[in-house]
């Protein structure tokens, strides 16, 4: 027999055996009536029982099974229920009549009963006939008026009736397992004693030894136990708890030191009752003896048995919380990590058969990082204290403050919360505080403003402190992550003044916000900003940015970074990539005033282009022209500007090349060159309405004319600048070489004219003395 209570509910196990067939008979009271329904498979076989109760315990059952039933429990809506699975077939039956007082019985059908009996069996139980009935009849009672119904007591081991005075025994024996059950031993011991005094010849002898063996290895008395297990195994040899007396006379000893005779009792267990789940529990007992004797590694190996072979949960939860422990002192306390998982998994509530065991393990783990397991235990310690208990607090504190060190942020978040309300001014409101600021750092249900504000609240409250320097690393990670690079920068004291240690990459993150930053200003032509990040930080863009660093370089001339920049690509092996740091090369040398390295990088590049008509660097030929022309090689700049015309035609960016070209005709007295490229000079301008170069030009291409005799051309080149606007000097000499020209072709009146004019425009000029003087001689 096997009771089970829960409030006033009592299921109750009982095996037989009829004709050599084994058979359970299960009994389900309660003080109120209640509902068993039978739910049936296609052959008409009870496949499911499930009974309904008006009333709700505060805690489920745990699973009950045996050889041909499994029971279970669960609430719905408040209603609790009992499910009743068969390993092969059963019967269910309402108990309704009691047969010691019932003196009239029928066959009932109902619905509703406080007992319910259901017996589970193989293939058949030829105690139970049930004879069909035709549909219509009737279900006469049975009444016995005269004698009362038979009733059997119980029978001793030989089938005859027991007489029993009195049943104090009885009454007492079921206290003592009460109290054993309930985890008060001393009371337990103190009781069973007293029976066994009081009731030598009681039919419960084997019983109580058997329960004070128990209660003595519970209150750790090996030496007792050993003693009275001698006693027990010599009397009672073939009795069913034999197996669980043997280990726990095994485990005595061991317990005592004296291992070679608990290896005795061990191998015993082992070989005798293999399949017992006390041979399971053996295993455990075996493998705490090694591991107190130091051979941890065996320790696993029978700790891992019991948890492999065992299909108790209970045994399986210990085995498993031994590997554990065995991992956890190891290398490798990872390891544990699994093997706690599977009793959170199967039992959770076998942490809370020993608090303090299950606190001390919990602490363990949270020791070697294993936080969130850690924290499920205090989680499920949790529930079974009161607020009022002394370690309430403390746990509901580890709980949360484990927690928020896994990815579960959001529960231990309610947990800290939780300390917070119920301690407002506790031990550990620091640490608490403390751990849910920590938390916040992985919130993503803020804005970037919200997280900002929250960042800056937390660098100022915890300067210095650990999560005010974490505080700085998110908030650049944040802007980062936003691409406000200038404010990342900004950061850059608080960021370089962290635990490198720690924040491994704070570095990598200012780097990276510095290189992103100049890609912007790149972008945005702001080559200031550009040269001064680069400048700061060192950084190397990738080939992809040299075009703008070097136009940035050249804008804000820094030559000699632009030609660095060049030199790197001139030997490209894409053609054009060569072509274009090769003009880069040419122009940055230029500028520095490196003729000669210009010139002979520029004619490098003239041999891959002077056949390509439509290249994009013809204007090599101009740099070239102007490199010649800084170094005084007038040959060159005629062979230059000959390329330059046949490139670009007569176009006005030339125009000052043009007026060069006019200076060198001057120095080589070559009036052609002079008329050549002062008209071309003029063209332009007038083409373009733009007299830049005026009247330089026309007074120079008047005196070529004039060298060359050719008076009209001179005379109409004279005359053109009175559409030009001239300085009063200027329009003063105009008009006194227009007069001298006149007064050569005896023009008089229209030279006197011209004359006049001068002294007009500025009669405080030479140019106006000499018309005055050539007034005279007219």
């Amino acid at each position: 027999m096997t009771p089970f209570y829960l409030y006033a509910l009592e299921i109750t196990f009982q095996a037989g055996k009829e004709n050599f067939d084994k058979y359970t008979i299960l009994h389900v009271r309660e003080n109120t009536p209640f509902i068993c329904e039978p739910q049936y498979d296609d052959f008409n076989n009870i496949k499911k029982v499930i009974c309904a109760f008006s009333k709700k315990p505060e805690e489920l059952i745990k699973p009950l099974n045996d050889d041909f039933f499994s029971v279970v429990s669960e609430v719905k809506k408040d209603t609790f229920f009992l499910i009743v699975t068969p390993t092969y077939k059963m019967k269910l039956l309402p108990d309704v009549f009691d047969l010691t007082k019932d003196t009239t019985i029928f066959k009932s059908n109902v619905k509703l009963s406080k007992s319910w009996v259901m017996i589970g069996y193989k293939e058949k139980f030829s105690l139970l006939k049930e004879d069909k009935t035709p549909d219509i009849g009737l279900n006469m009672p049975v009444t016995f008026t005269e004698n009362e119904l038979l009733y059997v007591g119980s029978l001793d081991i030989k089938g005859n009736p027991v007489h029993i005075k009195e049943a104090r025994d009885v009454t007492a024996y079921l206290k003592a397992k009460r109290k054993y059950e309930k985890g008060d031993y001393a009371d337990a011991l103190s009781i069973i004693d007293e029976i066994i005094q009081a009731y030598p010849d009681s039919i419960f002898m084997s019983e109580l030894i058997y329960y004070k063996i128990k209660v003595l290895s519970k209150l750790r008395h090996y030496d007792d136990v050993i003693a009275l297990s001698k006693v027990y195994l010599r009397t009672y040899s073939s009795d069913e708890n034999v197996p669980e007396i043997l280990s726990l006379t095994a485990m005595a000893y061991s317990k005592i030191g004296l291992n070679s005779d608990a290896d005795y009792f061990y191998d015993r267990l082992f070989s005798e009752h293999t399949d017992s789940l006390f041979s399971k529990k053996g295993m455990i007992y075996k493998g705490d003896q090694l591991s107190d004797s130091g051979d941890f590694k065996k320790a696993l190996m029978y700790y891992t048995r019991a948890l492999n072979e065992t299909k108790d949960i209970e045994t399986a939860a210990v085995a498993a919380e031994k590997v554990a422990k065995n991992h956890l002192s190891s290398a490798e306390p990872k390891k544990a990590q699994m093997y706690v998982d599977k009793i959170l998994e199967a039992d959770p509530s076998y942490f809370t058969k020993d608090i303090e065991d299950a606190l001390s393990f919990a602490q363990n783990l949270a020791d070697k990082k294993i936080y969130l397991e850690a924290s499920k235990i205090s989680q499920i310690v949790l529930a079974k204290l009161k607020k009022s208990d002394d370690l309430y607090e403390e746990v509901l504190k580890n709980s949360g403050v484990w927690l928020a060190k896994t990815d579960e942020k959001s529960e231990a978040t309610q947990l800290l919360n939780r300390y917070i309300k119920e301690f407002d001014l506790g031990k550990f409101t620091q640490e608490v505080t403390t751990t849910k600021d920590s938390l916040f750092f992985d919130s993503s249900d803020q804005n970037i403003s919200a997280k900002l504000a929250k960042y800056d609240d937390l660098i100022n409250t915890y300067n210095g402190d650990s999560i005010g320097e974490k505080a700085i690393y998110k908030k650049a990670e944040l802007l980062f992550d936003n691409q406000r690079y200038t404010e990342v920068l900004n950061m850059k004291e608080q960021l370089s003044a962290l635990d490198k240690t720690v924040f491994k990459d704070v570095d990598t993150i200012l780097n990276k916000a510095a290189t992103n930053l100049m890609k912007e200003r790149l972008k945005e032509r702001k080559c200031s900003d550009v040269i001064d990040i680069s400048g700061e930080y060192s950084i190397k863009l990738s080939n992809e940015f040299d075009d703008g660093l070097f136009n940035c370089y050249m804008k804000v001339s820094k030559f000699n970074e632009a030609k660095e920049i060049a030199s790197n690509h001139i030997d490209s092996k894409i053609l054009t990539q060569r072509m274009k740091w090769m003009y880069q090369y040419a122009d940055v040398d230029f500028k520095i005033g490196d003729y000669k390295d210009s010139i002979a990088m520029g004619n490098d590049l003239v041999k891959l282009i002077d056949k390509d008509k439509k290249s994009p660097y013809l204007d090599i030929y101009r740099l070239l022209f102007d490199a010649y022309q800084r170094v005084g090689d007038n040959d060159k700049m005629i062979e230059m500007m000959t390329k330059i015309t046949a490139a670009f035609g007569d176009d006005f960016k030339d125009i000052e090349r043009y007026v060069q070209m006019m200076t060198l005709g001057s120095t080589l007295k070559d009036d052609n060159i002079i008329i050549t490229y002062a008209q071309k000079v003029m063209d332009l301008q007038r083409e373009t309405s733009s007299y830049t170069q005026s009247p330089y030009v026309e007074f120079a291409l008047y005196q070529a004319y004039l060298n060359k005799d050719n008076t009209t051309r001179a005379m109409d080149t004279l005359y053109s600048l009175d559409e030009r606007e001239l300085t009063k000097e200027q329009r003063a000499r105009q008009k006194y070489l227009l007069g001298s020209l006149l007064q050569k072709q005896w023009r008089y009146d229209e030279a006197k004219e011209e004359f006049n004019k001068s002294i007009e425009a500025d009669k405080d000029s030479p140019w106006a003395k000499l018309a005055a003087d050539a007034i005279k001689l007219i």
